[in-house]
C-alpha cells in the first residue's frame, strides 16, 4: 500500500542532484500497483503451498502452477495488445490470483485451516479504500494527504473493530514504551 501510494515520488527521488531512476522510467509508475497486488497473491500462493507439502501432495502444486502459466499466457495475449505493459501487469495479477485460489482449494481439502474471513475482508477493504482515496484522479492528493491517509489506516481498522482485545493491549503497550 505504501509503495503504491508513493511510487511516483520514489521514482523521481533525487539525492545530491542524482536520480536513482531516470526520466524514461517514470512512466512505469502505473504498473507498480498491479505488480504489488500480484506479489500479494503470490505470497498467498506460497502460504497455501505449505499445506500441500505437509500432506505430501506436491504434485498438486505443479498442476496449479502449470494452470497459472496457461492463465498468464492467455491474459498476456489478450491484454498486452490493448494496454501494453499495464496489460502484462494485470495478466500477472490474474494469473497469481488464480494460482493462489487453486492452491487454497486444494490446501483446504488436504489440511483445513479456519481462516478469519471477516478480518481479512476488513483488511482488504480498508486498504482498497485508503488506496482509492490516495489516488483520486480528480484531486491528485498531495504527499501530506497520502501520508495522512496511510497513517490513518490503523485508525480505520480500529474503528471497524478489526483489533481484538489482546491486540489492542499490545498496541497500547507499544505506545506506552515510546511515550
Amino acid at each position: 500500500l505504501l509503495m503504491s501510494l508513493f511510487i511516483d515520488e520514489l521514482l523521481r527521488l533525487r539525492v545530491g542532484g542524482y536520480s536513482f531512476f531516470g526520466e524514461p522510467f517514470w512512466a512505469s509508475a502505473r504498473v507498480v500497483p498491479p505488480i504489488m497486488l500480484a506479489s500479494l497473491f503470490y505470497a498467498l500462493y506460497l502460504v497455501f503451498e505449505a499445506a500441500l507439502y505437509l500432506e505430501k501432495k506436491s504434485g498438486l502444486i505443479a498442476l496449479v502452477t502449470i494452470a497459472g502459466l496457461g492463465v498468464s499466457l492467455a491474459f498476456n495475449l489478450l491484454l498486452i495488445p490493448q494496454w501494453g505493459p499495464l496489460g502484462s501487469a494485470w495478466a500477472r495479477v490474474i494469473a497469481y490470483a488464480c494460482m493462489a485460489l487453486g492452491l487454497f482449494v486444494f490446501a483446504q481439502q488436504c489440511y483445513p485451516v479456519p481462516w478469519e474471513w471477516s478480518r481479512l475482508l476488513q483488511l482488504c477493504l480498508s486498504a482498497a479504500l485508503i488506496y482509492a482515496l490516495g489516488k483520486l484522479p480528480l484531486l491528485h492528493p498531495p504527499v501530506a494527504v497520502r501520508l495522512a491517509l496511510f497513517a490513518a489506516w490503523p485508525l480505520l481498522l480500529a474503528a471497524a473493530g478489526f483489533f481484538r482485545g489482546e491486540e489492542r493491549e499490545i498496541i497500547r503497550g507499544f505506545f506506552r514504551k515510546i511515550m
